[in-house]
């Protein structure tokens, strides 16, 4: 995995979020992504120490409608369009049901045979929740947030790991008491932290009057370390 840039050279979204906040604080989080983002590769995998459930007891087969996405073995065998057609005529409860369980599938694929694992699969699901809004689902996206470093490279890499920053925004817009609790939970990975602050960030900009003030989005930073 690629190292992350220093905050001499912060992305679009945080220059953003420095900007909410006055100078004093914005020294002291340049010193905090200093001394922690910088060595989150070789630190996560010492910190990291959640215990994941025993996904094999939870998931169920994966639904019919959903079976070509799981048996895609080509990113560009379905389009986005194709799948959100396929999706379009499920009554939305169902279709959150059957796409938490396609996720833990996905979990239990990948701690059995991580070599028949697709990187995509997940990227649709996650998409599919997102085109389609489905708040409740950030539970299953927060899970996939509290996986560990392997699981993390393997899925998204540096390269893709801002779709978890953008649905997290999508689905969590009304739901920072939840994302709070997250944030909180010790034991994770800091870059799975670091999503969230950027998707409240995106809140707080986009949403303002939803959001909450620039004291929420410095809250959710000072929780990263």
């Amino acid at each position: 995995m690629a190292k992350k840039k220093n905050s001499q050279s912060l992305p679009g979204l945080l220059e953003e979020i420095m900007s909410l906040l006055t100078l004093e604080e914005q020294e002291i989080a340049l010193e905090l992504f200093d001394d922690g983002v910088n060595q989150v590769d070789e630190q996560s995998h010492i910190y990291y120490h959640y215990q994941c459930p025993d996904y094999r007891l939870i998931a169920q087969p994966v639904a019919p409608y959903l079976m070509p996405l799981w048996k895609m073995n080509d990113v560009n065998a379905l389009s986005p369009a194709e799948i959100y057609s396929s999706c379009a005529v499920v009554p939305q409860e169902i279709l959150e049901r059957d796409l938490r369980n396609f996720i833990f599938n996905i979990f239990v694929q990948y701690r059995k045979m991580s070599s028949e694992c697709h990187s995509y699969r997940l990227w649709y699901a996650l998409g599919i929740m997102e085109h389609f809004r489905m708040e409740r689902c950030l539970d299953i996206v927060l899970e996939v947030l509290r996986q560990d470093l392997d699981f993390y490279d393997f899925y998204f890499g540096y390269l893709y790991e801002t779709m978890l920053s953008a649905i997290t925004y999508q689905l969590g817009q009304n739901q920072l008491d939840v994302l709070m609790d997250f944030m909180k939970e010790p034991g994770l990975l800091l870059m799975s932290k670091y999503r969230v602050v950027e998707a409240v960030a995106h809140i707080v900009i986009a949403h303002p009057t939803e959001g909450g003030s620039d004291g929420l989005v410095w809250q959710f930073v000072g929780l990263l370390f």
